[in-house]
């Protein structure tokens, strides 16, 4: 969340974009720390799967918001 509040605070629709992929490399990070979490045992299936549900439905949200200010930017 800070990255999109970071990016969205910047002076252009570039470095908007710029910080949304950043976001998106941050909840890639996530994934690989809930697989090592369940690997680990701290997390239950249903866990993981409902955390990954998650992750999915943001990076989409994400990847259209980004595709929207680029849009925006090729204008």
């Amino acid at each position: 969340m800070a990255n999109i509040v970071e990016g969205c605070a910047k002076e252009s629709s570039a470095e908007y974009a710029r910080f949304l992929t950043i976001s998106i490399g941050s909840l890639t990070e996530l994934e690989v720390y809930i697989d090592i979490s369940s690997d680990l045992g701290f997390l239950q299936t249903n866990e993981v799967n409902c955390a990954f549900f998650l992750l999915l439905e943001v990076k989409k949200l994400l990847y259209g918001t980004r595709k929207a200010i680029r849009a925006r930017i090729n204008k």
